[in-house]
């Protein structure tokens, strides 16, 4: 489908039209999420070559979505060229113009320093994408959540859970006041604070939570579904780490059952 928009863009606006850009930085992001990292890549550079002659500020979105491509790769030094300059190019508008953009891509950027263990520098981008969140939103708009959890896990990767903690139990709340159980910002910070909890051995704790965003991916996706498949494998690992073998092994048959249920 994405492929029939893109043809038909360039058919009626020609090659190098920004709408053109936008069709191959969507057909980008689809590539990259099925893993043909090489297309994605292509059609990622595609896009910008045109924005940058068509439309230069329109180039911020296929940057941090080719610097999350390289990121997800392990390509933290093409990611940082990538938010670099998204970044160099937000710095100019007007200081509340756009302010999530920002702040998701100090928050990103954030996260390549943080991979190569440059965690000060990491800091600083985190604590400034929150400051610009705060000052932008205040203090318990769902916007916060993503800063909140950026500096959390900064935190959390330098071994410094105590000043972890509240972070992500701030963007819990938040989370739970605002967004519904099966937006994707839920199930992640659930997931994050489920993490510390278990690297600070309070295994209850994490249990619990993970056992929660099961259920939700469970609900949203179903029993089969990758994701539901990678946070059950998650919990499994935690009740063997518990001790608590036979309840792994009875959620193991109860899901084989259900399964064989919906089959029939």
């Amino acid at each position: 489908m994405h492929r029939r928009v893109l043809s038909i863009r360039e058919q009626a606006l020609g090659s190098d039209h920004p709408d053109v850009a936008y069709a191959l930085d969507r057909l980008a992001y689809i590539s990259s999420k099925q893993g043909r990292d090489d297309l994605a890549e292509l059609l990622y550079q595609r896009a910008l070559h045109i924005l940058e002659h068509q439309d230069p500020d329109a180039v911020i979105r296929p940057l941090i979505n080719l610097g999350a491509h390289y990121g997800s790769q392990g390509k933290n030094e093409l990611a940082q060229a990538c938010y670099q300059q998204a970044l160099h190019i937000w710095e100019k508008k007007p200081p509340r113009a756009d302010y999530l953009t920002g702040v998701i891509i100090l928050t990103n950027l954030s996260g390549t320093y943080c991979e190569q263990g440059e965690y000060e520098q990491a800091e600083l981008l985190s604590q400034r994408a929150l400051h610009i969140c705060e000052q932008a939103t205040g203090p318990n708009h769902p916007d916060m959540i993503l800063s909140l959890d950026g500096l959390a896990y900064v935190y959390q990767k330098r071994g410094q859970y105590e000043q972890a903690e509240p972070l992500y139990q701030r963007a819990l709340h938040i989370c739970e006041q605002a967004l519904e159980e099966e937006h994707h910002l839920m199930t992640s910070t659930l997931s994050n604070l489920a993490n510390l909890y278990q690297n600070q051995e309070k295994y209850e704790q994490a249990e619990l939570l993970y056992r929660r965003v099961l259920r939700i991916r469970e609900r949203m996706f179903g029993l089969q579904h990758r994701e539901t498949a990678r946070i059950r494998e998650v919990h499994d690992e935690l009740l063997q780490i518990m001790g608590r073998y036979e309840d792994a092994v009875q959620a193991e048959l109860a899901l084989h059952e259900q399964a064989r249920t919906e089959e029939t």
